[in-house]
């Protein structure tokens, strides 16, 4: 349930005061009614474009370029391929660990929801891409989770507290 992540190789859940991060405007008014037409640019952040010393950009950076860009393209929409926190960077996100963080590797919460909110003031809506080919097998991800107790302790009689004021 995190909201943030540490950046890789480091895997923890970061706790965020979700109601201190900024929220983009509203999607453009109209942008998604059935009669307006849609055209949808896909985009990796990953992969769209790199610095000149082969580093990604940041969603600072693509804040400044993407939405215009896309824009004079002709596009009424960005889809972003997965945004979600992933451990594998040859992945591209379809193999998320933090379903509602968006990956460290571009920048802050904060950042992401400038990007968002730069694909708005373009007159942009903006989709996310889920499509998880499989959780991760990593320590922290999900791949061989079978319901075990994860934050409970496991022996029932000592997880809940009424049962021993009985």
């Amino acid at each position: 349930m995190a909201f943030a992540a540490e950046i890789r190789p480091k895997t923890a859940s970061i706790v965020l005061d979700e109601t201190r991060l900024p929220h983009p405007r509203p999607s453009p008014a109209n942008i998604n009614a059935l009669s307006a037409p849609m055209s949808i640019y896909e985009v990796h952040l990953g992969s769209w474009r790199r610095k000149g010393n082969n580093e990604w950009l940041t969603y600072r950076d693509l804040a400044e370029k993407l939405p215009r860009y896309a824009r004079d393209l002709g596009f009424t929409h960005i889809e972003f391929l997965p945004v979600s926190e992933h451990p594998f960077d040859g992945s591209w996100g379809y193999q998320p660990t933090g379903m509602y963080a968006p990956t460290s590797r571009f920048g802050s919460p904060a950042d992401f929801s400038g990007l968002v909110d730069a694909c708005h003031r373009e007159g942009l809506g903006v989709m996310l891409d889920w499509v998880p080919g499989h959780f991760p097998d990593d320590p922290h991800g999900l791949g061989n989770f079978d319901g075990t107790a994860l934050y409970e302790h496991a022996n029932r009689s000592r997880a809940d507290s009424s049962i021993g004021a009985r």
